[in-house]
């Protein structure tokens, strides 16, 4: 198993003939592992990396996923969404399987970790509300659904969000009927398979179109990833998350929303955005565009004062 088979200081040779010296683990999923890496070879020896690799090779499906996820990153250029680096294969001798990787940027910190730390001021959220609808909306013109919107997918880059892990990320306009199938069974898979790297999503971060979805009764809507941003938005805001925990089949149920910390009179401006992002009908949901207005406005007043 590749998971036991990576060790400490051994090296990951690139496509580009590049090596990367894994230094430590940083986190697990149902398909894939991440690292630390090092670069000591190349323009960029002694920068470091994250260095994800792909063991679950249980299906084609899968390996499909996660190629999407690397051609993807590679042919994106955007402040707010994770940079390719660099990819390739690391071949395992005991088991003879082939395990490929993507190289990306290394960002140390989460929002998920800064939201536990509470360590984040007003102007500050009001900037990484900024940055994550900036990368919906590059990405709701690209006809593209995020689906694992949470924030230990969100990295912070100074005064940056950067929307990460692409590997949920579907392109609306394919209809394949297989891999409409193998969406749902993705997105399934999560209510049992407990290692499951997705299974915070619909745990907490489930929209009313993913269950849908799952459930077999709609299409997906580009607008679940309003939906899925105004649950991370409101967290942290507010410190607490008002979905309802459940699994992908549950029905989405939202308690109110908390207090609006730190706000001042921009508060209810900031409650009537998230508000409306997490409308239950995808259809009355706010444009990112329209969102990012809304955020700009109060970050302009606030650098006034």
């Amino acid at each position: 198993m590749i998971r036991s088979a990576i060790r400490i200081g051994q090296s990951l040779k690139s496509e580009t003939e590049n090596y990367y010296q894994v230094h430590r683990n940083l986190g697990i999923g149902g398909n894939a592992i991440s690292y630390l890496v090092v670069c000591t070879s190349g323009a960029c020896r002694g920068l470091s990396f994250v260095a994800k690799i792909l063991y679950n090779l249980s299906s084609a499906k899968r390996i499909e996923r996660f190629n999407r996820e690397a051609n993807f990153l590679k042919t994106t250029a955007h402040p707010s969404i994770v940079r390719h680096h660099d990819s390739g294969e690391y071949h395992l001798e005991s088991n003879n399987t082939t395990y490929p990787f993507i190289i990306t940027n290394y960002m140390p910190d989460t929002l998920e970790k800064c939201i536990r730390e509470d360590s984040i001021d007003f102007r500050e959220k009001i900037l990484f509300s900024c940055t994550l609808l900036n990368a919906l909306i590059f990405l709701r013109d690209r006809n593209i659904i995020h689906r694992d919107i949470k924030p230990s997918n969100i990295f912070i880059d100074n005064h940056n969000a950067i929307l990460g892990d692409f590997g949920l990320m579907k392109e609306l306009s394919s209809d394949d009927p297989s891999q409409i199938e193998d969406d749902i069974k993705c997105l399934n898979d999560s209510i049992t398979h407990g290692e499951d790297g997705y299974v915070a999503m619909p745990h907490f971060y489930r929209t009313p179109e993913l269950v849908n979805f799952a459930n077999r009764k709609d299409t997906l809507h580009i607008e679940s990833d309003v939906f899925q941003l105004g649950l991370v938005l409101a967290e942290m805001f507010t410190g607490e998350n008002p979905l309802v925990p459940g699994d992908i089949k549950s029905q989405v149920t939202l308690n109110k929303i908390g207090f609006i910390k730190d706000a001042g009179k921009h508060g209810g401006l900031v409650f009537n955005s998230i508000r409306a992002m997490l409308s239950l009908d995808y259809s009355k949901r706010p444009h990112p565009n329209d969102i990012l207005d809304h955020f700009l406005q109060i970050y302009e007043d606030v650098t006034r004062q």
